[in-house]
């Protein structure tokens, strides 16, 4: 969703990537660090890096996708 947002912006696909992964891996170590202010919640490292690796891999499916799809 947040590649879709920059592709929207007439962004390129390099530089939707890399403003999608800034964004994404952002997003996820706020959001861990939000949790620790939240009753019951706690805040995990490996939490955070999962969340890293998840942005990486939908940003690289996204790549893989749209090289494919431009080569036909």
């Amino acid at each position: 969703m947040i590649y879709a947002i920059f592709v929207g912006l007439s962004l390129d696909l390099k530089k939707g990537l890399i403003m999608g992964m800034l964004t994404g891996i952002t997003l996820g170590i706020f959001t861990e660090w939000m949790q620790a202010y939240v009753p019951g919640r706690q805040t995990d490292i490996y939490d955070g890096l999962a969340d890293v690796c998840g942005t990486l891999c939908g940003l690289l499916a996204i790549y893989l996708v749209s090289t494919r799809l431009s080569d036909t």
